[in-house]
């Protein structure tokens, strides 16, 4: 056993030891060689003990939008069917009704500097993408355009809008076809148990039902067996959906923004059971039907890793360009120089100068670093079976030793 490979085992046993996460499942590879490929400790303590085995899926979270929603944008400029700088208003005239959102482009939104809020609890009275679309373009910037880096899950919500406006196909389908095919990411997919099962029905009306027309249709499902469980309920979401709707009681929100009540809150059949194989994020599970630009996405290590190893390769895949270089330059670069975050396109910018990567917040983390040519893929279940603090100082601890 390598000195390296010692201190990432200790660094993960250490983060179960401390309860930051009931278990991981680590990738690390450095210049070609693999360094660690292990899971660690369980993916469910309640209401079944399980162990986490190599090879099951996570709920990836928000690394959906970079596995998935950046590289079917990516593909579809390729292709023609999107441009990075023009405005979105372009794919959706709807968006343009006022002047000030009218400059607003992809490339804004991929950096999280289109002026769009970080988070809205649209899901407690919309359900479906249409009518997210509808609210979206009239929620209120809260800076102007591409002076400020303000993580927005809405941005990324339009995105993968966008996507099935120009493709005419379903989200689901779309980053089938131009995503997770192509890569030979077999086990990657929206909704891994299936449509219309009762963990993706059973916490919603009829009414959030009708936009299942998102899913792909031809994916194969898993036995919840083999998924890695997420929080028992949704209680942190229903906690911030309380003081959401106690802001617009105070009216601290701006004018026409997205408003409820704690009655609104209430009303919502909110999940109580351990969730296995149904997206944790309320906006996606709720209101878009378990698929979206900004969540919703289910993977393995190796799938993710295959991911890695496309950029790695600079855009090569199966002996084909599956990206152009000079796009993967300009997703990979400072696109927010002298502003308060670095970001790339959807990726964030850190660890070392050229590093790129992503996190999710059910304990998910991808990075590259081409500096010393080290590819590091963390997957846990911090949210099971409630939310835990200290994954952001752990996190930086493992990436900082395993970049070094």
């Amino acid at each position: 056993m390598t000195n390296l490979q010692a201190e990432l085992r200790r660094r993960v046993i250490e983060g179960i030891g401390q309860a930051v996460f009931p278990g991981a499942e680590v990738y690390v590879r450095q210049k070609g060689a693999l360094v660690l490929h292990e899971a660690f400790g369980h993916a469910e303590l309640t209401p079944n003990v399980r162990v986490l085995e190599k090879g099951m899926l996570f709920d990836v979270a928000s690394l959906t939008k970079v596995i998935a929603t950046l590289p079917a944008v990516l593909r579809s400029v390729q292709a023609g069917k999107l441009s990075l700088d023009r405005p979105i208003a372009d794919y959706l005239p709807e968006w343009a009704e006022e002047e000030s959102r009218q400059g607003v482009t992809l490339t804004h939104l991929l950096t999280h500097t289109s002026g769009l809020p970080a988070w809205r609890p649209y899901y407690l009275k919309l359900h479906s993408a249409d009518q997210y679309l509808r609210q979206i373009c009239r929620e209120p910037l809260e800076y102007p355009t591409g002076t400020q880096v303000i993580y927005s899950d809405l941005g990324f919500q339009l995105t993968g809008i966008i996507l099935e406006r120009v493709w005419q196909m379903p989200l689901a389908e779309i980053c089938r076809e131009l995503v997770f095919e192509p890569l030979g990411m077999k086990h990657t997919s929206y909704l891994p148990v299936g449509k219309g099962t009762a963990d993706v029905q059973s916490a919603t009306t009829a009414s959030h039902t009708g936009n299942a027309s998102r899913y792909s249709s031809k994916q194969t499902t898993v036995l919840k067996e083999l998924v890695v469980s997420t929080e028992v309920g949704n209680a942190l979401e229903h906690s911030m959906c309380r003081e959401y709707a106690e802001r617009c009681r105070e009216g601290e929100l701006p004018t026409s923004t997205f408003t409820i009540s704690q009655a609104d809150v209430e009303a919502l059949p909110w999940r109580t059971e351990t969730i296995v194989g149904a997206v944790h994020d309320g906006n996606c599970y709720y209101g878009l039907q378990g698929v979206s630009g900004h969540a919703g996405l289910f993977s393995t290590v190796e799938d993710v890793a295959r991911y890695l190893a496309m950029w790695r390769s600079e855009g090569q895949a199966g002996g084909r360009t599956y990206l152009d270089r000079a796009l993967m330059q300009a997703a990979v670069r400072n696109r927010t120089v002298g502003l308060n975050l670095a970001r790339g396109l959807g990726f964030e910018k850190a660890y070392t100068p050229g590093a790129f990567g992503h996190t999710g917040f059910t304990g998910t983390s991808m990075w590259y670093d081409p500096e010393s040519d080290t590819e590091a893929v963390v997957l846990t279940n911090r949210v099971h079976p409630q939310v835990k603090a200290g994954i952001v100082d752990w996190r930086r601890g493992f990436h900082s030793a395993a970049f070094q």
